[in-house]
C-alpha cells in the first residue's frame, strides 16, 4: 500500500469512530521514515473539540490501527485539533470561520481581513473595506484562520 493509499485507510478509520457529527477529520499525516513510524490525524468540529474528544479518538484509532495491521511495526499517534497558524484546509474549516479574521496568501502578497462568506465555488472576505472573491483552487492551503 502506498503512501496516499494508507492516509486514506487511516482518516476512513478515524472518521468511523466520530460519535459527533459535528466533529471532522482535517487532515492526516504519514511519516514513516522514523521508528516508530507517526501518524498524525487533525481533528475539527463545527463548534469546537476539546482534549477529551482528542484522547478518545486517540484510544479507539490505536486499538483499531493495533489489530488492523494498516501500520507495520511500531507508531505513535498523535491527535489533535489545528493550531492557529494551521491553514484552512478543507471547506467545512472556512464554513467554521466566517466572521473572523483570516490572512490570505496571494500570488504577490498576503492579505488579512474579514471571511465573509462561502459559497458554492469561492469565497468572500473584506479587505481594506473591498469585498474580494477568490475561488476555491486559489486557496488550497492558503489561508490561515485566527
Amino acid at each position: 500500500m502506498d503512501l496516499q493509499d494508507l492516509t486514506g485507510e487511516i482518516k476512513k478509520l478515524a472518521e468511523s469512530f466520530l460519535k459527533d457529527e459535528s466533529h471532522f477529520v482535517v487532515d492526516v499525516i504519514v511519516s514513516l521514515r522514523n521508528n516508530p513510524k507517526k501518524l498524525i490525524v487533525i481533528l475539527d468540529g463545527d463548534k469546537g473539540i476539546n482534549i477529551d474528544d482528542c484522547a478518545e479518538l486517540s484510544r479507539e484509532l490505536s486499538a483499531a490501527l493495533d489489530t488492523s495491521n494498516l501500520v507495520e511495526g511500531a507508531f505513535v499517534l498523535e491527535v489533535s485539533t489545528p493550531g492557529l497558524d494551521q491553514p484552512l484546509k478543507i471547506r467545512r474549516q472556512y464554513v467554521k470561520n466566517v466572521g473572523r479574521n483570516v490572512k490570505v496568501k496571494l500570488k504577490d502578497k498576503t492579505v488579512e481581513g474579514k471571511l465573509s462568506a462561502i459559497r458554492e465555488n469561492r469565497i468572500e472576505f473584506r479587505w481594506k473595506k473591498l469585498t474580494k472573491r477568490l475561488c476555491w483552487y486559489h486557496l488550497n492551503n492558503n489561508c490561515n484562520g485566527h
